[in-house]
């Protein structure tokens, strides 16, 4: 059974799909600045953002800016606590890297145990 959605729809207290014992409860979207600051030569930099209502075991799907150094990789993001999240990026350069400030875009999943 397919389901068609064309003018939204207001979900109370999530929606489980595929009969797993997690549930969708909610879906937020947006953009936040990320300045990752120095990332040494061959070395992993985390940089720990603010997006507000996220939490632990939530998903978080982080687009890199089309003006990101050439030669940083990004390399995962993880929810580490509420409202914060910490984005990976990978220098396998030879010399440290100094990226500025960019906006990130994000779709943020939020999930609970059902």
């Amino acid at each position: 059974m397919k389901m068609q959605i064309t003018d939204g729809v207001a979900l109370v207290g999530g929606i489980n799909v595929g009969g797993g014992n997690i549930d969708l409860t909610k879906i937020n979207n947006g953009s936040v600045s990320v300045n990752p600051g120095s990332i040494a030569t061959v070395a992993r930099g985390a940089i720990a953002v603010t997006i507000a209502g996220v939490a632990v075991g939530d998903i978080v799907h982080m687009i890199p800016p089309a003006g990101l150094n050439d030669d940083l990789l990004f390399v995962g993001v993880r929810v580490t606590a509420a409202n914060t999240v910490n984005i990976y990026l990978y220098n396998p350069t030879v010399g440290a890297i100094d990226d500025g400030a960019l906006t990130w875009d994000y779709i943020h999943f939020g999930l609970s145990a059902s």
